[in-house]
């Protein structure tokens, strides 16, 4: 999850702009996210990339200890891979302090 989610944003692949709403929303509908890189200040962003990670290489270790196929589609309550590096979460990673705590 990380790693796939990481490189694609690092590569630019997810970004979009304010003043292209209309491209913003396909992206959104094609990738389930999409990046407004400078909405946010990059510390934030920092640190909510830092926990991202840790709760992807978790959720990584958790099913693969159970033999799920990480590069298959499944689906489970919380968590579901629809197609390659896109995982949906049901507020699984968002627990902790920096997506609880004000801007």
């Amino acid at each position: 999850v990380g790693n796939s989610m990481t490189h694609l944003v690092a590569d630019g692949d997810l970004a979009a702009t304010a003043d292209d709403a209309d491209a913003a929303a396909d992206l959104f509908l094609e990738a389930g996210v999409c990046v407004f890189e400078a909405a946010l200040p990059p510390s934030l962003v920092a640190a909510c990339r830092s926990v991202l990670e840790r709760k992807s290489r978790l959720l990584d270790e958790r099913l693969a200890a159970r033999g799920v196929d990480l590069q298959a589609p499944w689906r489970f309550n919380e968590v579901c891979r629809r197609r390659f590096a896109r995982y949906d979460l049901r507020g699984w990673a968002l627990s902790d302090a920096i997506f609880t705590e004000s801007l």
